[in-house]
């Protein structure tokens, strides 16, 4: 570690708690509120949705010359594909010309497996499939369109809409909560205001005051706040990537109204509340079909990988039970995804004097006790391959942020407020912060930072460069 970074562990050592005391508060952090009446109008919209789906592609199918049994068959699958791409969330501002696009390629998917799986009635014929594809996606558009006019005018005229804050001042803050309040279609009703930690007064607006950005975790843990409105330029920068953070972390429909500056790069992708332009934040990693991909890779590549490295982990075994003895395998309690405790297993290069030491020493790469055969398997890292189980077992994930010990993920949540939002992924065997470099004694919130950069960003392409990268440096023993 640094010296900024040692000097941050010193000076936050004395407030540490306790570890039973750290899992609660890190259970509270990512608590998800979500009112009955909330659930009900998100399952209504889903079923409705599709609904609209599953008949016209059984419509579209049907007039095409295709059985009942294709039809219905195509129908599900449609919807349950749909599904899995999120294509049922609700959200508060819409896209239909983006959405068109992945609904006719999903469409055309589903047309060729059930003409392929269910012969009967096969109206077969490339032709036929493209029509069936564009005939059901024309008819949900149109159903998807006819659906959001009703619930517009639903929304203006109902007297309860989901409760919202407004996170920013200055800038457009105020003309977007005057609009906001004015367009009940949008379907929000604002409860407050959160301010940016340098504001000097409160600004002359018609909401409540809630507190700075600071205080955003402990406001969103305590109230029923269901949306959360980021106000691009009435931010700096890093508070508006702190407050982003915050609201996807816990959960909430998080919708950031874009500078003018953002609204110019942006212009092929702009959403639209209330006329203001806007982005939709939905991490990746949040998506359900997302996380069952990426799931699903680590159960067959950890698999993969533990048969293949039987062999090297057997040897590795032998080596360290001839050099020190009985007991291989290290378990020690760590950190995972929301603050889970899980017990991760490593190939033991040191036996720590006591427990204490266990949990509480930050570095042994130095420390005398480490034999010829304990060095090389750090220096390799082939000292964490047994953590392919813990990958098995869900605990950990092939890529993602490295768990760490409870005594220091409260030191350096203390010291650096976005460490705890690494929590927000599962933990990994590898990383963005380690294929980079940073393991060891290096800075932790520069870590932190690499870490919450790659949940932000997460793709499958990613994690697969990530795996390269460190299969790399493990060959070529480069930590960079």
């Amino acid at each position: 570690m640094n010296a900024q970074g040692t000097g941050s562990v010193a000076a936050a050592e004395g407030s540490a708690r306790s570890l039973a005391d750290d899992a609660a508060e890190a259970r509270s952090r990512f608590r998800v509120v979500w009112p009955p009446r909330s659930r009900v109008r998100s399952a209504c919209f889903r079923t409705v949705m599709a609904f609209i789906d599953g008949v016209s592609m059984a419509v579209a199918v049907g007039v095409y010359g295709g059985a009942a049994i294709q039809a219905w068959a195509a129908a599900a699958t449609l919807v349950c594909l749909h599904a899995a791409a999120g294509a049922y969330r609700p959200r508060r501002v819409s896209t239909p010309r983006r959405d068109l696009v992945p609904m006719m390629g999903r469409a055309l998917v589903v047309v060729v497996l059930i003409s392929a799986f269910v012969p009967s009635g096969h109206p077969g014929g490339s032709t036929n499939w493209l029509a069936m594809s564009v005939a059901c996606s024309a008819l949900a558009g149109t159903g998807r369109g006819a659906f959001r006019i009703a619930l517009d005018t639903h929304r203006r005229r109902r007297s309860s809409s989901r409760t919202a804050i407004v996170i920013g001042c200055g800038g457009n803050a105020e003309p977007a909560i005057q609009r906001l309040l004015q367009h009940r279609e949008a379907g929000l009703s604002l409860v407050g205001q959160v301010l940016a930690e340098d504001a000097k007064e409160a600004p002359p607006s018609q909401l409540p005051v809630l507190g700075a950005v600071t205080d955003l975790a402990s406001i969103l843990d305590t109230s029923e706040v269901e949306v959360a409105v980021l106000v691009c330029d009435g931010l700096p920068q890093q508070e508006r990537e702190a407050a982003a953070r915050l609201c996807t972390a816990a959960q909430r429909e998080t919708i950031a109204l874009l500078s003018p500056a953002d609204t110019f790069a942006l212009a092929p992708d702009i959403q639209r509340l209330a006329g203001m332009p806007c982005r939709q934040l939905v991490p990746s990693l949040q998506r359900p079909g997302a996380r069952l991909a990426k799931r699903v890779f680590d159960v067959i590549g950890a698999a993969a990988l533990l048969i293949t490295a039987l062999p090297l982990l057997a040897v590795c075994a032998v080596a360290l039970r001839i050099q020190d003895g009985p007991g291989v395998i290290f378990r020690q309690v760590r950190i995972g995804q929301h603050g889970r405790r899980f017990t991760v297993l490593k190939f033991r290069t040191l036996k720590p004097s006591d427990d204490h030491e266990s949990d509480t020493r930050w570095s042994v790469e130095d420390d005398a006790r480490i034999g010829a055969v304990g060095r090389f398997l750090r220096r390799t890292s082939l000292d964490e391959l047994p953590q392919l189980w813990n990958v098995l077992r869900g605990d950990m994930s092939l890529v993602g942020p490295r768990p760490e010990r409870p005594y220091f993920v409260e030191l350096f949540s203390s010291s650096y407020p976005a460490y705890a939002l690494r929590h927000r992924a599962p933990a990994g065997m590898t990383g963005w912060a380690q294929v980079n470099g940073l393991r060891g004694n290096t800075s932790i919130e520069l870590r932190a930072q690499f870490d919450n950069d790659y949940i932000d960003t997460w793709s499958f392409t990613g994690d697969l460069r990530i795996i390269l990268l460190t299969v790399r440096a493990m060959l070529f023993r480069d930590r960079a």
